[in-house]
């Protein structure tokens, strides 16, 4: 719904306060980033007690939202928030599962942000492409925000209806937007006071959708093992066109959809603005790890089964000893799965981004191999490859 009650609506653009749930992952943590960039203050709200980020502007709240009273309790005692953004996310092995904790984790937040600031506007609920069939193999590229559903249960499609739900009740003074990337690629920042510095205390294997990282440590084991660096997956999907959306713009398009009113209340797709095929990134993450690509690079098989082997892990020990890696124990690096979902698509995986950039949001111009060299470049920096 628009705000029509513009001193207050002038008075919460001075007061940039946030909320951002989810804050171990890379949406999360690079949203930070982004806040802190733009001199927001922010409150990061998970179910550790150590904070992912440390700054001056930057307040921790411990807190489980699946217990809803512990939830409308803390969240609550924050006061002055204007946005709040979602970004937590709870794997379930079944897709009713799946719904009911996603749904939870999201009805919890807000109820609980909205109890105690009245200067809430706006909710931002992370979504993705999942929205159009990715996990079921495929999606009908380029996919568009006016596209058919797909078969429920879906968990995006019940925030979505919530949130749509909730602001079009007439005593409601927020509004929402449900960004929708496909995939996110970042490598998580740790923030001390007004230095962005990368810590080795990096943990990705708390997010569970990290693809930067599974092709990174994959790769460091074609460099160790001396092997060809072969595609893993579909060989379809090995010449069909993909997208990707570097996290930086993900979060400028977050933080850019609160103020903006043609962005309230809508699903948005958002990338870097290019289409790749894995064919030809795949020569180039080859040559950044200066890994030879055979002249017939495909050859199918399961990461999460070939890379999860005591072998693999002990390896990885052994090179986190020899490099002074961040991260010893492999089982908190990678899921594997994700990367083979990935992979393993089987057609064309990009979305249209019309709708964004005739709203207005001009950041979606990113050569994605570039963001892949940066990230990869991050990565060594923090010391999470060698």
């Amino acid at each position: 719904m628009s705000i029509t009650d513009s001193k207050s609506h002038e008075e919460s653009k001075k007061g940039k306060v946030a909320v951002v749930s989810g804050t171990s992952g890379v949406t999360g943590r690079g949203l930070i980033h982004e806040l802190i960039e733009q001199g927001w203050e922010v409150y990061s709200v998970g179910r550790s007690n150590d904070a992912p980020i440390q700054h001056v502007q930057v307040k921790h709240i411990q807190v489980n939202l699946l217990k809803r009273d512990e939830a409308m309790d803390k969240l609550s005692r924050i006061t002055n928030a204007k946005a709040a953004f979602h970004c937590a996310y709870i794997e379930k092995p079944s897709k009713i599962e799946l719904a009911e904790v996603n749904h939870e984790l999201l009805v919890n937040f807000v109820e609980g942000v909205e109890k105690g600031s009245r200067s809430l506007r706006h909710v931002s609920c992370m979504h993705g492409s999942k929205w159009y069939g990715l996990d079921l193999g495929q999606i009908d590229s380029p996919a568009r925000e006016t596209s058919a559903r797909i078969m429920p249960p879906m968990f995006y499609y019940d925030q979505h209806d919530y949130l749509k739900e909730r602001t079009s009740s007439s005593n409601c003074s927020w509004t929402f937007t449900t960004p929708a990337p496909n995939p996110v690629i970042g490598a998580s920042l740790h923030v001390t006071m007004h230095m962005f510095v990368l810590l080795s205390g990096y943990s990705p294997g708390t997010s569970a959708m990290n693809l930067l990282v599974g092709i990174a440590v994959y790769a460091t084991f074609c460099r160790h093992l001396d092997l060809p660096f072969r595609w893993p997956g579909n060989p379809d999907m090995f010449n069909k066109l993909q997208d990707a959306c570097d996290v930086n713009v993900l979060a400028k398009l977050m933080v850019w959809a609160v103020d903006e009113p043609k962005a309230q209340g809508a699903l948005i797709n958002v990338s870097n603005g290019d289409v790749f095929r894995w064919s030809h990134m795949w020569r180039d993450i080859a040559d950044y790890f200066h890994l030879t690509l055979p002249s017939n690079p495909i050859q199918p098989f399961s990461l999460t089964e070939y890379m999860t082997t005591p072998e693999k892990k002990a390896i990885w020990s052994s090179l986190a000893d020899e490099y002074g890696l961040a991260v010893r124990e492999y089982d908190k690096l990678v899921q594997w799965p994700f990367a083979d979902a990935i992979f393993n698509q089987k057609s064309d995986s990009f979305l249209d981004v019309t709708k964004a950039r005739k709203m207005g949001f001009t950041e979606m111009k990113v050569d994605s191999f570039e963001m892949f060299r940066c990230k990869f470049d991050e990565l060594r920096a923090a010391k999470i490859i060698p």
